[in-house]
């Protein structure tokens, strides 16, 4: 992906910035909840992720967790392999929270959660 994104930057005449290039991917997520950032998966497609990780905020517990399976079963903690995917509902650059409603579809060893609706919180 990096390649592919710096090929298009090259064509536009701008710069790639990838702060987080080379970084280790365990520290990188466990310093998500100590930052403020309420990171939720979006979607699963690895062996050790179930359906009780759709929709879930990772915590520093479910941080710990998380990389205790990508260890187990070989993915990066990150989910750069696609492992996973996220969403995230607040950080602190976001002047406003984003409350999203879903359920869950889940066929043989992957999973979504498909958001239905959304709004941002009246305040922070």
């Amino acid at each position: 992906q990096r390649t592919r994104i710096e090929r298009m930057c090259s064509r536009l005449g701008i710069k790639s910035f990838s702060p987080l290039w080379h970084h280790d991917p365990d520290d990188h997520i466990r310093s998500l909840p100590s930052h403020g950032f309420d990171v939720r998966l979006s979607s699963v497609s690895s062996d050790g992720l179930d359906s009780k990780w759709l929709g879930r905020k990772l915590g520093f517990s479910e941080v710990e967790e998380l990389i205790g399976i990508s260890s187990k079963f070989r993915f990066n903690a990150d989910g750069e392999g696609g492992e996973y995917e996220t969403l995230v509902l607040d950080s602190p650059h976001m002047k406003r929270r984003i409350i999203l409603e879903g359920d869950m579809s889940w066929h043989r060893d992957r999973g979504h959660w498909n958001v239905s609706s959304g709004r941002l919180s009246s305040n922070r």
